[in-house]
């Protein structure tokens, strides 16, 4: 693999870069990580000009959810990560629920990075997503 990028964005906390004094850029599966996590915990509505963008899924911590309920946020997931994140190609999404109780909610999305130049050999990631309350 090259030393080259092949995808990259920027840092979402809009750190300085130390050494170009310029924004930070998150590159590659980090790139891809950072986004999903944008999309997931980004309200509909909340992106200026784009109402359809994100899942809100921090609306959903004080709901009374059920294993049905489950099964809708997991097609939702599915569907937003279709629509804004054509870099990956969705294997599963799995939910913790030993910590529903006490609001506090994990989620699991394993994914394919789509278009790597890495000779053809599919790149699997997986991350975590942890909501909770603050206080």
């Amino acid at each position: 693999m090259s030393n080259q990028a092949q995808f990259s964005d920027f840092d979402i906390d809009f750190t300085k870069n130390a050494f170009t004094n310029d924004v930070s850029v998150k590159k590659d599966s980090n790139s891809i990580r950072q986004s999903i996590q944008n999309i997931i915990l980004t309200s509909p509505g909340e992106k200026p000009f784009v109402s359809a963008f994100g899942l809100g899924l921090n609306s959903l911590l004080f709901e009374n959810l059920t294993r049905v309920d489950e099964v809708i946020l997991r097609g939702d997931i599915e569907y937003v990560l279709k629509r804004w994140e054509p870099r990956i190609s969705l294997n599963s999404v799995r939910f913790d629920w030993d910590k529903i109780d006490s609001n506090e909610i994990t989620l699991t999305i394993n994914y394919i990075i789509l278009g790597w130049a890495n000779g053809g050999t599919p790149i699997h990631e997986s991350m975590s997503i942890s909501l909770g309350r603050v206080r």
